[in-house]
């Protein structure tokens, strides 16, 4: 079986493929051509760009699924730039030279429309990585450790990491418990019971890290939504080596990676 349709058998990656797809105003998968340009056609000059999800502008960004098919999206300005910008660096659309060309350039063009580039946090050298996993054979049963337990909002164990500091009621967490201690934990970042496909966040306090408590949970997570008919999305970006890492070892596949130009108020 070739690479692409091992991927396209995959529940995960099909669901989540769609899913994304549909963010970016793709009905269909794509099939030819590889590569497809969506135009941003909501609002007017400025107001064109502004995501309400971020409170940032965005004047461009792209996806590539690891079947290998691309979308780009930018504003009807940029849709040409962007034809351009992917014959250059279709190799590698997500190398450094190719982010560095991008900044040199809207770095200039936002300048008419009042914006900056947000380079915060080395937010011109990430983007994002996006796994999935739906499948019971392929979660790694053998990460779970006694220490993981399942808990809700109603827990007494005080919760160390940071994360998650208010609990949904409505919502189910896996986290390891040291003594009274929640030291880390995965929870979902929308709800189980409303969507197909749930999108998870861990986070494990400094203190007790490298210890195997996010494979745990994670593995501990992965079973509960997969038996209850999820599918398991896990995103991070691609500097977060640990987190990748996490991800690789609990069963998850690559579904896609992406790219966001954002841009601020200077």
């Amino acid at each position: 079986m070739s690479e692409n349709n091992y991927l396209n058998d995959d529940v995960a990656f099909k669901k989540i493929k769609t899913e994304l797809l549909t963010t970016y105003h793709v009905k269909d998968e794509i099939t030819n051509p590889m590569v497809i340009y969506k135009e941003m056609d909501i609002g007017n000059d400025k107001e064109r760009m502004y995501d309400s999800f971020s409170d940032t502008y965005i004047p461009l960004k792209y996806i590539q699924f690891a079947d290998g098919e691309i979308v780009i999206s930018a504003i009807s300005d940029y849709i040409d730039f962007a034809k351009g910008y992917y014959q250059i660096f279709s190799e590698n659309l997500f190398s450094d030279k190719a982010f560095d060309y991008l900044y040199d350039f809207f770095s200039v063009e936002v300048k008419g429309f009042n914006l900056i580039p947000y380079i915060g946090n080395q937010e011109n050298e990430k983007y994002l990585s996006i796994y999935g996993l739906g499948e019971k054979a392929n979660i790694v049963y053998s990460n779970i450790q006694n220490s993981t337990i399942q808990f809700n909002a109603d827990t007494s164990n005080e919760n160390i990491t940071h994360s998650y500091e208010e609990l949904a009621p409505d919502r189910v967490y896996y986290g390891t418990l040291l003594g009274n201690k929640i030291v880390s934990f995965v929870g979902c970042n929308n709800v189980p019971l409303s969507s197909t496909i749930v999108d998870i966040g861990l986070e494990t306090h400094e203190d007790y890290r490298q210890n195997g408590y996010a494979l745990s949970n994670v593995a501990a997570m992965s079973n509960y939504l997969i038996t209850n008919g999820h599918v398991v999305k896990y995103c991070c970006n691609h500097k977060n080596a640990n987190s990748i890492k996490t991800a690789v070892s609990s069963g998850f596949k690559t579904v896609a990676n992406e790219k966001t130009f954002w841009c601020v108020n200077p």
